[in-house]
């Protein structure tokens, strides 16, 4: 099969959001440049397209600050929609980490709208197990998000034991997600297919950091994936073929 008609592809010069010469996993994770971070299928915006400044490379990043050990605070992140239905990276937008327990909330700070069922005053909520290991996302809009672990293999549900997505593991890294949509007799009809290739050897300095809007695929993690492919598929006259 022809093999790419959906490509996003990031090849990195670096093994993480630093340059490797500057960057050692025992100290803190200071920023993260938005070309290392990728915001499709994240628990806020919903696939809105985003719009960066074209002409300024490698400039537009989030900042993290520290209490202790902990990340309390990202400064810089993507506006609710104002036209065309795009998203635009701005340094004004910050959001505040709350730990309680297990859990993980993130407030998004000034407050915007995102989607037309969510309350912009809740945050979004990402419970842990003892490992660290995400357990649960609960989104704005009171959506939740199950995650099952079994073998190498992540299965999310919805609330009704429903499976949303498969994230495939191998040594220790996420190598694909896939997502697939059935009719009604149990057919499918859709499938997505997110390939993270190209994996180095290196600490993964976002491990466990589920939170950071725009790394989650990285926070699975051992190492960091440098390159992303994506393929959509859609059942015609009973085959699957990749998706015009």
């Amino acid at each position: 099969m022809k093999r790419i008609i959906y490509l996003l592809s990031i090849v990195l010069a670096l093994t993480s959001c630093k340059k490797e010469n500057e960057f050692s996993y025992d100290k803190k994770l200071l920023n993260c440049y938005t070309e290392y971070m990728n915001y499709l299928d994240n628990y806020l915006f919903y696939n809105i397209p985003v719009l960066f400044p074209p002409h300024e490379p490698f400039t537009q990043k989030i900042n993290f600050r520290y209490n202790d050990e902990r990340i309390v605070e990202i400064t810089g992140g993507l506006t609710a929609p104002l036209f065309y239905g795009q998203l635009v990276f701005s340094n004004e937008i910050y959001d505040s980490i709350i730990y309680e327990n297990n859990s993980i909330k993130v407030f998004i700070k000034p407050e915007g709208v995102y989607s037309a069922f969510e309350n912009p005053k809740s945050p979004i909520i990402y419970e842990l197990d003892s490992n660290k290991s995400l357990k649960k996302v609960v989104t704005r809009d009171s959506v939740q998000h199950f995650f099952v672990y079994e073998n190498d293999i992540i299965h999310e549900k919805n609330k009704d034991g429903e499976l949303l997505r498969k994230f495939y593991f191998e040594n220790n890294n996420l190598i694909k997600v896939e997502k697939e949509i059935l009719n009604s007799e149990g057919t499918v009809i859709y499938k997505k297919e997110i390939l993270l290739e190209n994996y180095d050897n290196k600490h993964n300095p976002l491990k466990n950091n589920y939170f950071i809007l725009g790394t989650f695929y990285r926070a699975f993690s051992e190492n960091n994936f440098r390159e992303i492919t994506i393929y959509e598929y859609e059942l015609k006259n009973g085959e699957m073929v990749i998706r015009s």
